[in-house]
């Protein structure tokens, strides 16, 4: 594989930024908010990122035609804003990139001083679309830029940083000469320079849309990406497809796909976790338009750490109104309320009732039910959600970026929420219906199909990065609606209970507890389901968030599956912890109290 990298020696004129003085933002409360951000065309968010050493602001990227050296008809720019986690707009920056008006991802460098992006842009060296990697500081003073790509049309879709501070990026290159893509993967040094750089693919398109660093304990040292390969199935369709590299020399440890052979599924994002049921698991998200769908549904796959298919879902928002939409998963993120193993998707659905889209979010549980089903933030027009992450301040909730076409002057703006652990950004629901009932399917079938790395005619190039020009206008336009909660029907209590008792006696469990409902109101009961190996005396106490017992029990259990019902009368509104206790070992579980 040719490696290659230029760093570009930038003079000081050679990016400056554009400022929004003021923003307008409607909310209810300092930790949850809606806010548009934009000008005279279209803007959008493609990638948030809770920059943890940055004081919890959101990072979040996408692309404009409305500010910097484009115009409406010309590729965007590159558009970064820094929302504070009250809401308000620190910064917004304009890089004038020529973007590929698809792929956009952020990440805080956790340095406390820069971020790095990624995107396709146009190397004005060239002519040609090239993947960038560009760390910046929070001013838009850029340290170093590295162009990586091919002779054809090339992207970068992901950008993380390693525990070991490395920084990897994942995206396509396309194959001059050969017809099709092949997804690109690459690691750097925190400097920007090439590590490594490969091309992972077959004869027809193959792309890489999220790269992440394993956390698993089976997986260490290791790399997973998801995308869409059609180059491992004779009906030339794309299939989901998970691969593991290994992080020192990007070699493939496996290779795997899912969907149905006949109609194509991609994959956009994943998310390891620490089942507390099924141990080590992978969450892929993205869309299918196989399995019998009648049009193309969001589309969830839990493997185990080894690629290995546990279980896949489709999702059709549009079937709770009886007439199925177009629908999409974008992203995916943890369950705050729900607790471990369960998760969020987010994404966008169009159907009969919102015929422009509307931005959506699924909880799901660690079994690939639907535990919720939220959506219609934004408005009446289009709108869709495309990043999640978890905040990690003192307030857990979310940051979602995406695109609002409401109460704009022009086209769509980039659209940023903060969320709470309920997925409420604290607003009304403007008359908005929302679906009593989101329809999921079971489905099966994984394959196993051997892709390495290969050697693509990648050039070693001197990008160029162009002078911009530094702009102090602002629009004040967000009056956007909000999302409507539905609380979807809870699983039946007896498929519930022994689900518990098979998952924990399938994992070697002593013990393990389930929660409904959760979030449960003040002043309902909550009931605690609870699973033992062995006759044991257990201690059961819920804290609040301040560590204070708000209740304890003493239960002579018995062997097996046992409730406890619990009167929440009087407990105030916020995120408690359950506590059992066998005098071997302890389980805590997370409950949300809501108003």
């Amino acid at each position: 594989m040719t490696r290659f990298m230029k760093r570009l020696k930038l003079s000081a004129a050679a990016l400056t930024i554009l400022l929004f003085c003021a923003f307008n933002i409607h909310s209810l409360s300092a930790q949850q908010f809606e806010t548009n951000t934009g000008g005279r065309f279209l803007e959008n968010g493609y990638s948030v990122d809770n920059a943890r050493s940055f004081d919890n602001l959101a990072l979040t990227i996408g692309g404009t035609h409305s500010f910097g050296a484009t115009t409406s008809f010309n590729p965007p720019n590159v558009y970064v804003t820094l929302t504070k986690p009250t809401g308000d707009v620190a910064q917004g920056l304009v890089y004038n990139f020529e973007s590929w008006d698809e792929d956009y991802s952020i990440v805080d460098a956790l340095d406390g001083e820069t971020f790095i992006f990624t995107t396709g842009v146009r190397n004005f060296a060239t002519g040609s679309f090239d993947i960038v990697v560009v760390r910046s500081d929070l001013s838009g003073n850029v340290q170093w830029a590295t162009y990586l790509g091919t002779f054809g049309t090339d992207g970068g879709t992901s950008v993380i940083v390693t525990k070991e501070g490395f920084i990897a990026v994942a995206g396509y290159v396309e194959r001059t000469g050969l017809g099709g893509r092949d997804g690109f993967l690459a690691l750097l040094e925190p400097d920007g320079t090439v590590i490594w750089s490969f091309a992972y693919g077959g004869r027809f398109d193959d792309e890489f849309w999220s790269v992440r660093e394993s956390t698993l304990r089976e997986t260490q040292g290791t790399l997973y990406v998801v995308g869409s390969s059609s180059s491992n199935n004779s009906f030339l369709t794309d299939d989901l497809w998970l691969v593991n590299v290994d992080i020192a020399t990007g070699g493939v440890n496996f290779s795997n796909t899912y969907g149905d052979i006949t109609a194509n599924s991609e994959g956009y994002a994943l998310l390891q976790q620490q089942d507390p049921f099924q141990g080590s698991v992978i969450n892929l998200v993205g869309e299918s338009y196989g399995f019998g769908a009648v049009n193309n549904d969001i589309y969830v796959v839990r493997t185990d750490a080894f690629g290995n298919a546990i279980w896949q879902t489709l999702f059709d928002v549009g079937a709770a109104f009886d007439r199925p939409g177009w629908d999409i998963g974008w992203d995916v993120e943890e369950s705050i309320r729900y607790g471990v193993g369960d998760i969020v998707v987010v994404g966008q659905t169009n159907n009969p009732v919102f015929p422009r889209g509307a931005a959506v979010a699924l909880e799901i549980s660690g079994f690939g039910n639907l535990l919720a089903g939220s959506q219609a933030y934004g408005g009446a027009d289009y709108d869709g959600w495309r990043s999640i992450d978890r905040t990690e301040d003192a307030a857990l909730g979310y940051y979602f970026a995406g695109v609002n076409y409401n109460q704009t002057i022009g086209g769509g703006d980039q659209y940023i929420a903060r969320a709470n652990g309920l997925l409420q950004t604290g607003f009304d629901a403007a008359g908005n219906p929302c679906p009593q009932e989101i329809r999921a399917k079971e489905i099966n079938g994984d394959d196993f199909v051997e892709f390495n790395p290969e050697i693509v005619d990648v050039r070693q190039q001197e990008g160029e990065i162009p002078e911009t020009e530094e702009i102090f206008e602002y629009e004040i336009i967000c009056q956007s609606t909000s999302p409507f909660i539905d609380q979807a029907p809870d699983l039946e209590r007896d498929e519930a209970r022994e689900r518990l008792e098979k998952a924990a006696q399938a994992q070697q469990l002593d013990q393990s507890l389930l929660l409904a409902p959760n979030p449960v109101r003040s002043g309902q009961t909550l009931t605690l389901d609870y699973f033992v190996a062995d006759d044991t005396r257990l201690e059961i106490t819920i804290k609040d968030a301040l560590g204070r017992s708000v209740f304890t029990q003493h239960e002579q259990a018995g062997s097996g599956v046992g409730s406890l019902n619990v009167d929440t009368q009087g407990w105030a509104a916020g995120a408690y912890s359950v506590v059992i206790n066998d005098g071997e070992g302890i389980k805590t579980v997370k409950v949300i109290v809501a108003d």
